[in-house]
């Protein structure tokens, strides 16, 4: 038994503890040599697989504490889900609406336009202010009369024309006519207060000038 003992600390890593050596008699026979000869190799053997079972239940127990050890333990997320932006649509823009102009103030527009084109002596703007359907007051065909207003405008220096007391008259859907009181100068020559009458066409193209009248100095005109 005590050799058990010393061979279970030995192989636990102890130190084995010193003790008497005990003789057991049994009876008044010593035991043989055979017999004691052939139990020393059993108890080797049993303190063997002793040995070793307890050393295998250590190495057991070690890998058991260690993957406990090891174990993760999974840790729920603290970010915060993304949240869905909500975007409100904003308030349609109501579409800009050009202001509408009247007839009346398209055809003040062309006379005015009429007016620079002449000051500036720049003919064919000048004559493009007239309607293909133009009637020249002298009698002349459109033709005639272009060619000597061409030759007229460019052949000045300098002009200068302005107009006053414009009024509009309307004649019908397509039909207006603009009097006004036209000054004239270039170089020496001078007109002062000349009574005109333009008469207009509305075409696709827009206002056009399809007679032109000059009355006497002084005439009134119209309200």
């Amino acid at each position: 038994m005590d050799k058990r003992l010393a061979l279970l600390h030995k192989a636990m890593g102890e130190e084995v503890p010193h003790q008497a050596s005990v003789t057991r008699v049994t009876g008044n026979t010593a035991p043989s040599t055979k017999s004691v000869a052939t139990s020393a190799p059993l108890q080797h053997v049993l303190l063997s697989g002793m040995a070793g079972l307890i050393a295998v239940a250590g190495v057991l127990w070690f890998l058991q504490d260690s993957r406990s050890a090891a174990v993760i333990v999974p840790v729920a997320s603290t970010v915060a889900p993304p949240v869905a932006m909500v975007v409100t649509p904003s308030a349609p823009t109501p579409g800009v609406v050009p202001p509408t102009r009247s007839d009346e103030e398209e055809a003040v527009e062309l006379v005015e336009n009429w007016r620079k084109a002449w000051s500036r002596r720049d003919v064919n703007a000048y004559l493009g202010h007239y309607s293909a359907q133009f009637v020249p007051a002298s009698g002349q065909s459109q033709e005639q009369w272009a060619t000597k207003r061409r030759t007229a405008i460019a052949g000045r220096a300098d002009i200068q024309v302005s107009i006053r007391e414009l009024r509009t008259e309307r004649i019908d859907e397509r039909s207006m006519n603009i009097a006004f009181l036209q000054d004239y100068a270039s170089g020496k020559y001078l007109e002062t207060a000349q009574p005109k009458i333009l008469g207009l066409l509305r075409e696709d193209s827009g206002w056009r000038i399809v007679s032109e009248r000059a009355l006497p100095v002084g005439t009134t005109l119209a309200p």
